[in-house]
């Protein structure tokens, strides 16, 4: 995300969920220029699912072993020649923090996903108002049981941690008892839980 931001590449994050029916109208209507994913997540085969999109982009594969009519996406050495052609990337893309840097996806009260277009800005005025609002502090270690598509996750923990230049504890899928088990182990000083979470929390002595 952090190298999307600067480089100028929109990111358009969706739910491991997703299949056929939601990524090819997602991908359509962002007329996106490639697909980031992994070759295997829980049962499914993610990678062989967007290879087989209508007209869909380019797809690139996490790591080396990747499935046919897809690429893989290894991450090179941080040497000095690599440094200084992110430094050219990043001058070239001239960013504004006005420039849309995500599109995420809700379902709202209908079943279609929408997109939902986020500027820089918008996302550093979310992440300033959260990080006061919550009482964040400088150095706090915040636990985020949200997807990072998801723009609570986003806005309520991701952008909070670049604000307190803390600790990001991640957790997803959602599991009650390793949830438990990061907070005794971890020692959040912040953590977002929906009501449902809460609730299995009462009810679960």
């Amino acid at each position: 995300y952090l190298a999307c931001a600067r480089l100028g590449v929109v990111i358009s994050p969706v739910p491991m969920q997703f299949r056929r029916g939601e990524l090819e109208p997602v991908c359509r209507l962002t007329k996106a220029r490639a697909l980031l994913t992994v070759r295997a997540f829980k049962d499914t085969e993610p990678a062989r699912i967007a290879a087989e999109l209508a007209d869909g982009p380019p797809v690139l594969v996490l790591g080396a072993d990747v499935p046919p009519g897809t690429r893989a996406f290894v991450p090179g050495a941080a040497d000095a020649q690599a440094r200084a052609r992110a430094a050219e990337l990043e001058r070239a893309a001239d960013v504004s923090a006005d420039d849309v840097l995500t599109i995420c996806w809700t379902s709202g009260t209908e079943g279609m996903p929408k997109g939902v277009p986020r500027t820089h800005n918008h996302w550093l005025a979310i992440g300033v108002a959260h990080y006061d609002g919550a009482q964040i502090r400088p150095g706090d270690r915040l636990l985020n049981p949200f997807p990072l598509v998801n723009m609570a996750a986003i806005g309520g923990c991701f952008m909070s941690w670049l604000q307190a230049a803390g600790t990001l504890i991640l957790h997803h899928p959602f599991e009650l008892p390793v949830y438990l088990q990061q907070i005794a182990a971890e020692r959040p000083q912040y953590a977002i839980a929906p009501p449902a979470v809460l609730m299995l929390l009462l009810q679960n002595e």
